[in-house]
């Protein structure tokens, strides 16, 4: 029963429904809240009257409905005869089409006035469309299906860091254009809402192009997309996303220092367009790569460039042998496959057998052999490049052996 119709009469149906005594009724108790004297109806049924709002308890927070238990006791004999849970809901918690006409009551949607109520007659605006709730008899226009919404998105969102970009999103069961004024765009990044005006065609809204930011140090950000629309009224009302509209904002420079690291499929994925812009990790609508002199992506078979070797560990081993060192460097490899050798003053350290231990383009370990040279070994390494050609390291490292 809507709340706001609380303080009407029903009728109890009862099986088998005792007679009493002159002088004494049957009382309708609701709760401890409220008791009704009842009246007979006919022979298994009594009338009575539900507790007004005022007396009923408030809605539980976070629900649209509050229940309170229903008994009908004999007088006579004090005793129960039967008890149920009565429901008294009110349409008006919801605040979206698709909670509204979803819920368990007989709710409608007001679509042009954003109300939900179990009385669309208070609903007076020109035209108004009225979705009707699914519990509810009315018109074809029944259920979450029948409100303006969100289709759901035909794959992911990518979307550079601060480079402008249009988003398109599919929707259904808008109004007229005639009917409303303005369409708008936002994203939630990192809890704040970032706005952008929109036009519609048809069945599509389109983002306006604008350059959206974020400013967490990760690669990668999802936000929420709302889709918004003001009537001729100026009122301004949020569309359904049943589905969840998300898109991803994007970082290429982050945690990619280097070339390497910028268009390996190891540490970048192919769909975010990272490439190489002279010294830095971009796309190639940023503005740091429309004035690079010259590109790197995944494909176009250009050298990153060549390694440098910037520090090992340990810097010391046995003369004997069998030292796991680890080198780091810079553009060491956009995959291990790309290591052709590494050296220890010439002479080579092996690296085969300790794959699982590489960092795509920053570190590799390798493993001594002996050597009885113990002055400072000048650490070297040489990958193959893009291009196929060898490019060989840079760098001052060294490392020493010991007896």
């Amino acid at each position: 029963m809507p709340i706001t119709l609380a303080g009407q009469q029903m009728i109890v149906t009862l099986q088998k429904l005792p007679q009493l005594h002159d002088g004494h009724h049957y009382v309708c108790r609701f709760g401890d809240i409220f008791d009704y004297q009842a009246t007979n109806y006919n022979k298994d049924s009594l009338a009575c009257r539900t507790p007004p709002q005022d007396n009923l308890p408030p809605l539980p927070t976070g629900e649209d409905h509050v229940i309170v238990s229903l008994s009908v006791m004999s007088m006579e004999t004090g005793v129960n005869f039967v008890s149920i849970d009565l429901s008294f809901y009110e349409c008006g918690t919801h605040t979206s089409c698709v909670s509204c006409v979803g819920s368990d009551w007989a709710c409608n949607w007001c679509v042009y006035e954003n109300r939900c109520t179990h009385n669309d007659s208070i609903c007076s605006k020109p035209n108004e469309i009225i979705v009707t709730g699914q519990y509810n008899r009315g018109t074809t226009m029944d259920g979450p299906d029948a409100c303006p919404q969100l289709q759901p998105q035909n794959g992911e969102v990518l979307i550079p860091n601060n480079v402008n970009t249009e988003i398109t999103v599919n929707v259904s069961n808008f109004p007229l254009s005639t009917m409303l004024s303005r369409y708008q765009c936002s994203l939630n990044i990192e809890g704040v809402d970032q706005f952008v005006e929109a036009t519609r065609d048809d069945s599509t809204v389109a983002c306006t192009r604008r350059s959206f930011t974020y400013t967490s140090i990760e690669q990668e950000l999802n936000a929420t997309l709302s889709i918004w629309w003001t009537d001729d009224n100026n009122n301004i009302h949020r569309v359904d996303d049943r589905h969840g509209f998300t898109v991803t904002l994007y970082k290429c420079e982050v945690l990619r220092p280097d070339c390497s690291r910028c268009v390996s499929e190891e540490t970048t994925r192919a769909e975010l367009g990272c490439v190489w812009c002279g010294n830095t990790c971009g796309v190639l609508a940023s503005a740091v790569c429309e004035t690079a002199a010259e590109i790197v992506n995944l494909h176009n078979e250009i050298n990153c460039p060549d390694p440098v070797i910037m520090m090992i560990y340990p810097l010391f081993g046995p003369d004997e042998g069998n030292t796991i060192i680890t080198v780091m460097a810079s553009d060491l490899g956009r995959r291990f496959s790309d290591l052709r050798e590494v050296t220890i003053g010439g002479q080579i350290c092996d690296f085969h057998d300790l794959e699982m231990y590489y960092r795509t383009g920053a570190s590799v370990h390798c493993r001594t052999r002996s050597s009885y040279d113990l002055r400072p070994q000048l650490i070297q390494a040489s990958i193959t490049g893009a291009n196929g050609i060898e490019q060989r390291s840079h760098g001052e490292a060294t490392f020493r052996y010991k007896v």
